[in-house]
């Protein structure tokens, strides 16, 4: 396992933490550090933030460890998750998005704008053509 810094991305945030990188690629953070990085802390039943708590057999077991996988976390709250880890320095960075129900609520229901993109074998694709499955759109910059 190997001492990484976490950099947790979370509704406009980033929440920088101490973490492991096991050899499978799990990133886990101390179970103390679990409320500054993400908003939700463990308790007994689960995972909560405010009054809302998530029950949870995670929450326990991750309590007696005192660390908790990042990615549990997510999937026990029922949001998207992504991981990058940094190949040449001890770093991840490790992004949340909203859950389903969040943007839906957001949305009112609509649909996403209809607009074109180019494709990576150059074709182009119209967004609107995948109604009915899920899209995931990701933006890269090089500088």
């Amino acid at each position: 396992m190997t001492d990484i810094t976490v950099s947790v991305l979370r509704d406009a945030i980033e929440n920088d933490v101490a973490g492991r990188l096991t050899t499978d690629g799990r990133v886990f953070i101390a179970a103390d550090d679990l409320e500054a990085a993400t908003g939700w802390h463990l308790d007994r039943p689960g995972l909560c933030q405010g009054e809302i708590c998530v029950p949870t057999p995670l929450a326990a077991t991750a309590i007696d460890a005192g660390e908790v996988d990042l990615a549990s976390v997510a999937g026990a709250l029922r949001l998207p998750q992504a991981t990058w880890v940094d190949a040449f320095a001890p770093r991840a960075v490790t992004a949340w998005g909203r859950s389903a129900d969040d943007v839906a609520m957001l949305n009112g229901g609509r649909s996403a704008p209809d607009v074109t993109l180019p494709t990576l074998d150059g074709n182009e694709m119209a967004v609107l053509e995948q109604d009915g499955r899920k899209r995931l759109l990701l933006a890269l910059a090089s500088w």
